[in-house]
Parts: C-alpha cells; sequence; structure tokens
C-alpha cells in the first residue's frame, strides 16, 4: 500500500479513531476506579488502542504510537500481565526520549513506577528499587525540566501523584516515616491546588494505613476528609464507600448508633459495585439486629485491646457467640460481660487460651 493510500485510508478513519481513542480512555478510567470491569473489557481497549497505534503508525506520528503504547501497558498493568505492560511502557519511554519530549518521558517514567507498585503490590520484592528509582526519575523532570513547559495545576498534579506513589511504596516497605512525610505532601500539594480526585485519593489511603496501625480516630478523619472531597465531585458513590467506612469503624469501636447513621447515607447514596451493596446492608444488618449489651462488650474489648491491630481480625471470629450469650441480658448482670471481655482481649493476645 502506498503512502497516499495510507493517509487517505487514515483521513477515513480519523472519526472512527477518535471514539476509539474516547471509548478506550473511558473503559480504562472507569475500571481504574473501580467500575465493574466486567469479562473482556480491558482486552476490548487494548484491541481498539492497537488500531491507535497502528493507525498513527501509519502516519509516522510518533508522540502518538509512544501514548498508545502508554494506555496498552496501563490496560495490561489493571490486566496483571505485568510483562507486557513494562514492555510497552518502556516503548513509550523509548518513543518520547527519541523526540526529545521531556512530558512524555516524565509520564512515561511515572507509568512504569506505577507497575513496578502494583508488582509490590503483589509481593514482588525485586520491583521496589526499580518502582522507586522511576518516580524519583520522574519527579527529577517535573522539578527540573517541565517549569514554564505545562501549566503550574499540571505541575501540582504531577507532583501530587508521584508523591502519593512514593507514600504507597514505602508504606509497601514498612518505612513508616518516608510514608507519612511523602502522602502528606501529597496531600499538601492537592489542598493547595484543589486537586479533589488526588486529594480523595491520598485520604482514604492514609485512612487505611491508620486503620491498620489501631489509629481508628485518625482513620475516621480521614474518611471524612475524603468524603469531602467527593461530595465536591458530586461523586456519590466515592462518597458511599467514605461513609460506609466510617460506618464499619465506628461499629467496630462499639458505636453502634453513629455506625448505623453512617451507613444508612452509605447505602441511600448506593454504591457500583453489587459486592459493595451488599458489604453495606449486612453492615447495617449486623448494626441494627447487635443487642445494647453486645455494643458495650464490644466497646469494653475495645478499650481492653488499646491500639491492638490484631484485635479487630480475632473479636470478629468470636462476637456472634458472645452476643448469643449476652443477648437480653445487662452486660453487668453477675459481671458476666466484663468477664467475657477480658476473655476476648485475652485471645486478641493468646490466639490459644486455656488450651
Amino acid at each position: 500500500m502506498s503512502d497516499r493510500e495510507i493517509r487517505l485510508g487514515v483521513k477515513e478513519k480519523c472519526p472512527a479513531l477518535r471514539n476509539l481513542t474516547i471509548c478506550g480512555r473511558r473503559l480504562l478510567s472507569a475500571t481504574s476506579w473501580g467500575a465493574p470491569a466486567g469479562p473482556g473489557r480491558f482486552e476490548d481497549a487494548i484491541e481498539e488502542h492497537r488500531q491507535e497505534l497502528a493507525i498513527c503508525e501509519g502516519l509516522g506520528d510518533v508522540i502518538g504510537c509512544a501514548v498508545a503504547n502508554r494506555r496498552i501497558g496501563e490496560c495490561c498493568a489493571e490486566m496483571g500481565n505485568y510483562a507486557a505492560a513494562l514492555k510497552h511502557q518502556r516503548l513509550h519511554l523509548d518513543l518520547a526520549q527519541l523526540v526529545s519530549s521531556e512530558v512524555e518521558e516524565q509520564r512515561a517514567l511515572a507509568t512504569i513506577g506505577r507497575t513496578y507498585l502494583y508488582m509490590c503490590e503483589a509481593g514482588d520484592v525485586s520491583a521496589r528499587r526499580p518502582a522507586e528509582e522511576s518516580f524519583l526519575k520522574s519527579l527529577e523532570i517535573v522539578d527540573e525540566k517541565l517549569e514554564g513547559k505545562v501549566s503550574s495545576r499540571d505541575l501540582s498534579e504531577m507532583r501530587a501523584r508521584l508523591f502519593l506513589n512514593l507514600g504507597f511504596l514505602y508504606d509497601i516497605t514498612a518505612q513508616a516515616e518516608k510514608c507519612s512525610f511523602y502522602i502528606r505532601k501529597s496531600i499538601f500539594i492537592a489542598e493547595q491546588t484543589q486537586l479533589h480526585e488526588d486529594l480523595y485519593r491520598a485520604n482514604a489511603n492514609l485512612a487505611s494505613i491508620h486503620l491498620r496501625g489501631g489509629e481508628h480516630s485518625k482513620a475516621i478523619r480521614c474518611w471524612e476528609a475524603a468524603r469531602e472531597c467527593a461530595r465536591r465531585m458530586r461523586d456519590k458513590y466515592m462518597e458511599s464507600e467514605c461513609y460506609c467506612s466510617i460506618g464499619q469503624t465506628l461499629l467496630s469501636l462499639g458505636d453502634l448508633s453513629a455506625g448505623k447513621r453512617s451507613l444508612k447515607k452509605a447505602y441511600t447514596l448506593g454504591s457500583l459495585q453489587e459486592s459493595d451493596r451488599d458489604t453495606v446492608r449486612r453492615s447495617l444488618k449486623y448494626a441494627v439486629s447487635t443487642p445494647p449489651a453486645g455494643a458495650q462488650l464490644l466497646r469494653l474489648v475495645s478499650v481492653g485491646g488499646g491500639e491492638d491491630p490484631d484485635l479487630p481480625q480475632v473479636f470478629v471470629v468470636s462476637f456472634q457467640m458472645a452476643l448469643l450469650t449476652l443477648e437480653g441480658h445487662s452486660v453487668n448482670s453477675h459481671g458476666y460481660g466484663a468477664h467475657i471481655a477480658i476473655y476476648f482481649v485475652g485471645c486478641a493476645f493468646n490466639p490459644c487460651p486455656m488450651l
């Protein structure tokens, strides 16, 4: 086929190419935020971006080819095919460097770092160093080469996301001080620039870190901040996730009344995924059906266990048995409640008491 025929074919396909690109981008964006992907949706997006890549190659559009490779790589990473993802993302990096596009080079390094981050989350220890190196190189380009070439808002967005990803990485590697430092830097930048989506992600993930460390009140404050971001974005599903997390945390602390209110709001707002809706329904049913004695016992256990992060997992296993024992009785009746609370606190620190 001659160059002229290729160009004529591209001209005819331009509207279709625009639609494919938009469709592929929407698929990736939706599934990245937890929308129900369904079988084959990433595969569909990859196929569309491959067509985009073929047309860009026919036009000799190097940047277009680089971007198409990045999008294919992102889809592969979301599917867990990290080898294929890195292959396309490195092509993106090579093409960006070929035409000296510092913006695309920064994006390529950030995307490669994120794929290595996914690999770290999957337990690949060898991915830690390349993840850190990729993020730091990307950050170096932002700080030294992009000033004046992109808008200040775009620069802030790049920094906020890189700091957040570094925070996630240091959380995985159990470097608590670095994790807190970078996530808080991300939050500060996102607040200053009104980057609500990035601020939502930072606060929601920081809440999970606090909860894992047994710092329930800090976790709730972070989820409340994330909820406010969701409200400003008018995203009722994100807002629902925050209400659900707050409600479940309050239930674990024995505050059934406040927990029930948060869960009702989560249920009213709805959720994208059926599994999330089921979680809200089960938690709400539990909050409604738990007798006051059970709530008092849960408070006793929470106080007795202090900030021990393993206590909730141990307690969940045994709590229903305790409710059956205490239902219809006062916690202080004959002192049984206190004894059972002490027993369950003991279970948290000695999984096999009296065996």
